[in-house]
């Protein structure tokens, strides 16, 4: 491991020239100032703000946990992101998040996945015999990208509202979860431009795509507190917890929110996560084959138990490995409440951090070989060696991702039975290229031919 400069500050006409030239891939500009920088840490003085950048992971461990207090989210995400997305627990901070945490928590308990597991596994089985029958009409040809997308929205819906969505829904929850996504970076890169977001009518073809959500979303809630005998599924959960000490529970407009964070920071992440692995997949030939070896020596029950499914240890360490090289939140962010000093690294009050988990994850500094796909990397015998809070791909501390094991169960599944059901290749030519916004995703889809296998 090299020793990092510390206290570097990057010039702002250096990030201004760069930034233009880079401007839609943020990751290579970030990745191209640590190493002009030769450092791990850098900072800029933006008007009058403080921004500090950071692959360090003593930094981000101090900042995710070690000192969490002094550090909570930037309003970015509380006062942009929020806008659109609600004030769920992805977007607040302080003492309502803390309520909204120990309110919810209980519906993500293992337990409760366990509950959850029969229908998640219906519902992928049921997708993947909708391919099948696509390759049987003649379409060998799919977009993994949005055959991933409608496995994950049919998922969490199940789990939210134990009933099946429609086409037409899917499309209006990844639409109106793009457009939270376009609109929100937008406003943070390019403020003085909202006028004529107004004007050229981007702004209200935007907020159309978020009001079908919010009124889907609003459809479910109010029918489902009419309903006499309510299934027992995540919005049950949610209408009837109350906060601790009292009789009383969220309003129509805090379990909308709430279920707006799960949609937004659900769904997304798990879809992209899931595509980025199959490319890799793709790619390696050793490794899929021993995938396939696995998952030819397993035989799942129709009820699984989170025991079965976390259990199958080579899928589980090619999904982690996936998130390693493609995290589902490449960077994390916060503010510092007070000034602080980590390791000789000054931190101002007030200043914006960037956590950059894809650097992290990616650093020859803690890595061999960082950008190969390796899931031993992850094996019984070397997940040891791995130095700790190098790998984030859920967070850490306080605030770790409250669906991180309902997440971890549902790849596993999905991959599980994918592999069981098909060989695929990835359509040539094809030049990856990452869509980098609040998550990132293959710019370009991910055309694969699929086979059935018999």
């Amino acid at each position: 491991m090299t020793m990092s400069k510390t206290n570097v500050t990057v010039p702002l006409p250096y990030i201004l020239f760069n930034g233009v030239r880079h401007a839609k891939d943020p990751i290579h500009l970030i990745s191209k100032t640590l190493n002009v920088y030769d450092t791990s840490t850098y900072h800029l003085k933006v008007a009058r703000s403080k921004r500090m950048l950071t692959q360090d992971p003593e930094i981000i461990n101090h900042v995710l946990q070690k000192n969490h207090k002094n550090y909570v989210k930037s309003s970015i995400v509380t006062d942009v992101l929020s806008k659109y997305a609600g004030k769920g627990l992805l977007t607040t901070n302080g003492d309502y998040w803390l309520k909204q945490r120990r309110l919810i928590q209980p519906g993500f308990h293992k337990h409760k996945i366990d509950e959850l597991l029969t229908d998640m596994n219906a519902v992928i089985l049921s997708m993947l015999d909708d391919i099948s029958a696509k390759i049987a009409n003649g379409q060998s040809q799919i977009d993994a990208l949005d055959e991933m997308t409608r496995m994950t929205l049919k998922i969490v819906s199940k789990a939210l509202f134990s009933s099946d969505i429609t086409d037409e829904q899917i499309n209006i929850l990844k639409d109106g979860v793009q457009s939270l996504q376009e609109i929100t970076l937008k406003e943070v890169q390019s403020p003085m431009l909202s006028g004529w977001r107004k004007l050229s009518g981007y702004q209200r073809r935007s907020e159309a795509h978020l009001h079908q959500i919010y009124e889907l979303v609003s459809t479910y809630i109010r029918e489902r507190r009419a309903d006499p005998d309510p299934p027992s599924d995540l919005m049950s959960m949610l209408l009837d917890a109350r906060y601790e000490g009292t009789d009383e529970g969220m309003t129509d407009q805090q379990i909308l929110d709430e279920i707006l964070i799960i949609f937004v920071a659900g769904f997304e992440t798990t879809t992209n996560a899931l595509t980025f692995c199959l490319y890799l997949l793709s790619q390696d030939a050793a490794v899929l084959q021993k995938l396939k070896q696995e998952v030819s020596q397993i035989k799942l029950s129709d009820n699984p138990s989170v025991r079965e499914v976390m259990g199958m240890r080579y899928v589980t360490q090619v999904i982690s490995e996936s998130m390693r090289l493609f995290p589902p939140a490449w960077f994390i962010d916060r503010v510092a409440l007070d000034d602080d000093e980590i390791n000789g690294e000054t931190v101002a009050k007030g200043e914006i951090i960037a956590l950059y988990t894809y650097g992290l994850h990616r650093s020859p500094d803690y890595w061999s070989e960082p950008d190969r796909f390796d899931p031993d990397r992850f094996s019984a015998e070397n997940k040891h060696k791995i130095t700790a809070n190098t790998f984030l791909p859920f967070g850490k501390g306080p605030r770790l991702c409250i669906g991180a094991q309902f997440a971890q169960m549902e790849m596993n599944l999905v991959l599980y039975h994918f592999i069981k059901r098909f060989d695929f290749k990835l359509v040539e030519p094809y030049q990856l290229e990452l869509d980098t916004k609040i998550t990132i995703r293959p710019k370009h889809g991910m055309p694969m031919i699929l086979t059935p296998l018999a």
